[in-house]
């Protein structure tokens, strides 16, 4: 049976399907042991500004004191008390809040106490005609306010919470066995309709292009959600899934658009972002792309490369995978930064052990829990697929971390926090901030990530999605429900629930209008990234990442498979290693892009000089043998749908 959290924990168990009682209440802090220290510390650096904006009034010869002690207590209180002067405390207080947005996103940790501060010394050049008001508030503040305020913190952050995953409901339909992750692959259920060959040819076209050229994909910044990098992590992604349940036995293009999309990677204008985030948030020189926090780009590569890896490490003659970040300066110690998925994960296993909060930073002192989740896994995959620990001996921490300093007192995922300040903000983003991540968490405990989403389906009641889901699309900021639809659908999708995964679907289908052009299918009004996420919840299967992660390539499809065809003339539907009882080595169902012809293809991973038998369903059978490589190349016809066999002669 499948595992779920045990009250109040994160410790795995077998899922009991008898409801539990109601009156069970499992209490902790309201707020981790980290987090509340980061609140106490900003709580004391504000009762400072508290202090000195008291002392001032009283020690300062000067007759601006009291503005300069105002303009401490808040950004712009400087200028008040002066009706000619309100409108700079507007400005000031609207420079502020752009501040903290710029802080937020960009990780520019400079900008807020600059402005704040600066406000306060810039009223120091006002003239000296007003005189001073009663100075009795500030002082009265100054000395009364930090006693009232770490009273009432100390209450806040010592306040149990209950758990809410201890009592949630558990949606029967999601109980699924363990054993579903290594089932048999049946031809019938594992094979892409010619609706999804379009869809795919989407993702492709972008992803086989040469590599400087970025056709198709949408620039807006590199800072936030709407960044290439993350348009290229989910179209490997969305790649990868849809190859290894669909056409696990095929090569050929898939893995020349896997290395495509991670040399993009390095294009300069992808990364160097992380140049401009890393001076002004940690006040340091530059020391390349992953030294440092900074998994939206390394872990987030990592999991692209994990993923890549494993859908195409059976095919000897497949490059090996390694990022080169090339410097856009041309006098530099370090021309390029070059990295192998291991020392990726060595990277990230040794900054992990270090965190203070638990989990790692993205941008500078912003941790977010969803980042998190997509670089663990690429830490289990790994350690999957090579046998090293990377991610068991950081288990416990990560989840205890997730628990305590990420979760909500409703049981919600807090969507980013700062590491400095320990300050999070309000749940933002809608229903998607708790629903995406359980496609993530599934590879890494799937009875968490059930709990998670029969939680999140028990608060919405049967309520519309169109109404909780984010109405932006991060992909490129526009007004639309596309990326929300679509990440919400894949993350149902993961955990088994079909029914739901097809709703939002179909919403997705309705609401923008699909147009078709030379084979390739497009959505109006949705971005790239929504259109790589819609595709992988298309094609997608339960447990599909699940079983990426946590199945070895040894147990999964190996052996003869499709090496080369050429794109786009042949379209990839279904490869599947048939193994040693089945009917057939290897079964493709291949589709021309046009008119009916004959095409080269190259099988690879057979037994050197061995005769085969092919079987095209259109056409006569044919007999050939392997050349000293265990190759094949044949010439094959293809008319719409076309199905062939490939057999090894005993």
């Amino acid at each position: 049976m499948a595992q779920i959290i045990r009250s109040g924990s994160f410790a795995p168990q077998s899922l009991n399907p008898s409801p539990q009682p109601r009156n069970t209440r499992t209490r902790q802090p309201a707020f981790g042991h980290q987090t509340a220290r980061r609140l106490r510390r900003s709580l004391f650096v504000y009762t400072g500004l508290l202090w000195l904006a008291a002392l001032s009034t009283m020690f300062l010869p000067h007759p601006h004191a009291w503005r300069f002690a105002f303009g401490l207590l808040v950004p712009g209180g400087g200028f008040m008390g002066e009706p000619v002067l309100l409108p700079l405390a507007g400005i000031t207080l609207t420079v502020f809040c752009a501040a903290i947005v710029i802080w937020f996103a960009t990780g520019n940790i400079v900008l807020p106490p600059l402005v704040w501060l600066g406000s306060a010394l810039a009223v120091f050049l006002l003239p000296t005609h007003a005189a001073a008001p009663p100075l009795l508030f500030i002082q009265i503040l100054g000395f009364g306010g930090p006693v009232l305020a770490l009273t009432y913190a100390f209450w806040r952050v010592s306040r149990p919470k209950l758990h809410p995953l201890a009592t949630a409901p558990i949606s029967t339909s999601l109980m699924r066995p363990t054993a579903a992750a290594t089932e048999d692959i049946q031809p019938k259920d594992h094979e892409l309709s010619p609706e999804a060959l379009r869809a795919m040819r989407l993702l492709l076209d972008r992803a086989l292009q040469p590599i400087a050229d970025f056709d198709g994909f949408e620039w807006r910044d590199q800072f936030q959600t709407a960044a290439i990098r993350y348009q290229l992590n989910f179209t490997a992604y969305a790649l990868a899934l849809a190859q290894s349940v669909h056409i696990p036995a095929a090569t050929a293009y898939l893995a020349t658009a896997q290395q495509n999309l991670l040399a993009k990677q390095g294009d300069p204008r992808v990364w160097h972002y992380w140049q401009y985030e890393h001076a002004w948030g940690y006040l340091a020189r530059d020391e390349g792309p992953i030294a440092r926090d900074n998994i939206m780009y390394s872990g987030f590569i990592a999991t692209q490369m994990m993923c890549a890896r494993r859908t195409n490490d059976h095919d000897s003659n497949v490059a090996p995978l390694i990022l080169r970040c090339r410097n856009a300066r041309e006098k530099t110690a370090n021309p390029v930064y070059q990295y192998t998925l291991d020392q990726l994960v060595d990277t990230l296993a040794s900054q992990y052990k270090s965190a203070p909060l638990g989990l790692l930073a993205c941008e500078p002192h912003w941790v977010y829990p969803l980042c998190n989740l997509i670089t663990a896994t690429a830490l289990k995959g790994y350690e999957i697929q090579t046998g090293k620990a990377a991610w068991s001996p950081l288990r416990d921490r990560f989840f205890h971390s997730l628990d305590t300093e990420f979760t909500t007192r409703s049981g919600q995922f807090v969507p980013f926090r700062s590491s400095l300040t320990g300050l999070a903000p309000p749940q933002i983003g809608g229903a998607v901030m708790q629903a995406f991540p359980c496609f993530f968490l599934n590879a890494l405990d799937r009875g968490l990530a059930q709990r998670k989403w029969s939680a999140l389906k028990h608060c919405l009641k049967g309520g519309d999605w169109s109404r909780v889901l984010w109405p932006v699309d991060v992909g490129n900021y526009g007004f639309s429900r596309a990326s929300s639809y679509a990440a919400t659908a894949l993350a149902a999708r993961e955990v088994g629930d079909d029914e739901t995964a097809t709703q939002l679907l179909e919403l997705f289908d309705a609401t923008y209008q699909r147009c078709d052009v030379d084979g390739v299918s497009h959505h109006e009004n949705a971005s790239l990234w929504a259109h790589a996420v819609r595709f992988a919840a298309l094609v997608g299967k339960a447990d599909m990442l699940h079983r990426l992660v946590n199945v070895p390539l040894a147990e999964d499809a190996t052996g003869p498979h499709l090496a080369h065809a050429p794109y786009p003339d042949v379209l990839i539907a279904q490869a599947l290693s048939g193994g040693k009882s089945s009917a057939f080595d290897l079964r493709l169902v291949l589709y021309p892009d046009g008119e009916a012809a004959r095409f080269p293809l190259t099988f690879g991973g057979l037994v050197p000089f061995a005769r085969y038998w092919i079987k095209n369903n259109q056409y006569s059978d044919e007999e050939m043998g392997a050349d000293h490589k265990g190759a094949l190349n044949i010439t094959v016809p293809l008319s719409g749908r076309t199905v062939i066999l490939l057999k090894r002669l005993t």
